[in-house]
């Protein structure tokens, strides 16, 4: 009855919430927030909110942008240090981040995020005790914020209990499952601790809420490469290589998962390419000459091999593969002084002509 009445008053119904409806509400305050801007409107306001939309979105270069933009028009306001000081913080910039959070404490801005991030600056800096004391504080405050159990589980790493500081990484990400630096540093964690399952895991949550993170997507198809998967990794760099054509050491990367798959050719054309916009690239010598070397061309694997050795002098790898082809031609030349004189040579076929019947099914008789 009510469905019904709210029909006949032309009211409507709100949707359910969607990711759909959450983007298209922040792709319409972004373009309000534009409007503000170009028109000059609470300026150092409309940049504020736009930085914090930014940060959501994990785009921290436009957010530290408009964030300095807000600050430069109106320098007395504590939360827009405390978010520009979050934001240096995810960008790594941390002198930068604890002279935000130093400056937002002054301006009275008593927030516990402040204190977290705090505590979260100095933990990364190795100021264990004085990041110690702060995070003991703030989690008798706020002993449901995940950063706080975030910060947490990286001292326990760095004080030598890595179980414990997992299991609070954890309880940090069911938390907050968009705790981006969580799924990072996890995943590295499990990967120290020789426990590819669980790293897996925790890649395939971080790729559940961040399914178009470049990091995320880099670190699975690197993690499928090195664990005997590299048909299924390339899924991955092939994806990654349209994002960024120009990233060589992305393009090496795919090259590599071709080589273990078997697929010399084609990471020897992503090699070449490789070489043509940097010849200084490292190795590219010596891995041009590997793929060479698997196609059966010795000699012009030898060049390349003799060339990364003048490149890079008492190259190991260079080494090792001019050690490979001689064992190789040791090899050929020995079978060939010990073959039988009398004994045919062995020919090999030219199968390109010959054409193959499939075969059919046995008649059954009556």
């Amino acid at each position: 009855m009510g469905c019904v009445g709210a029909g006949n008053e032309k009211t409507a119904i709100p949707p359910p919430y969607t990711a759909e409806i959450s983007q298209e509400r922040e792709e319409a305050q972004l373009a309000f927030l534009s409007d503000c801007i170009r028109n000059r409107v609470d300026l150092a306001n409309s940049y504020y909110h736009r930085a914090r939309i930014y940060t959501q979105r994990y785009q921290f270069e436009l957010a530290l942008s408009d964030i300095n933009h807000a600050i430069s028009t109106k320098d007395n306001v504590g939360e827009y240090y405390l978010l520009r000081g979050k934001i240096n913080r995810e960008l790594n910039h941390l002198d930068a981040a604890m002279q935000d959070v130093e400056r937002a404490e002054a301006l009275q801005q008593n927030d516990p995020k402040l204190y977290v991030l705090m505590a979260d600056i100095l933990q990364e800096k190795n100021k264990i005790n004085e990041s110690s004391r702060y995070l003991n504080a703030i989690l008798s405050l706020a002993p449901y914020d995940a950063s706080a159990h975030y910060v947490k589980g990286m001292l326990q790493m760095k004080t030598g209990d890595t179980l414990a500081g997992l299991k609070s990484i954890e309880h940090a990400l069911e938390l907050n499952p968009r705790l981006f630096r969580g799924y990072s540093s996890a995943y590295q964690l499990y990967l120290s601790q020789n426990d590819p399952e669980n790293a897996l895991r925790i890649l395939g949550k971080g790729l559940e809420y961040f399914p178009g993170n470049t990091e995320v997507i880099i670190n699975l198809a690197r993690f499928l490469k090195d664990h005997q998967r590299p048909d299924s990794s390339l899924i991955y760099y092939r994806e990654l290589r349209l994002r960024d054509k120009e990233n060589l050491e992305l393009a090496a990367d795919m090259a590599d998962a071709y080589f273990k798959n078997r697929n010399y050719q084609e990471a020897l054309q992503i090699y070449e390419e490789i070489e043509t916009q940097n010849p200084n690239f490292p190795l590219i010598n010596y891995y041009i000459g590997a793929c060479q070397e698997k196609l059966w061309r010795w000699n012009t694997a030898k060049a390349y091999y003799v060339k990364e050795l003048e490149l890079s002098p008492g190259s190991p790898e260079a080494r090792q593969g001019l050690w490979r082809i001689s064992q190789l031609e040791n090899e050929r030349l020995e079978t060939s002084e010990n073959r039988d004189p009398n004994q045919d040579q062995l020919r090999t076929l030219d199968d390109s002509r010959i054409r193959i019947s499939p075969i059919l099914p046995r008649q059954i008789q009556d």
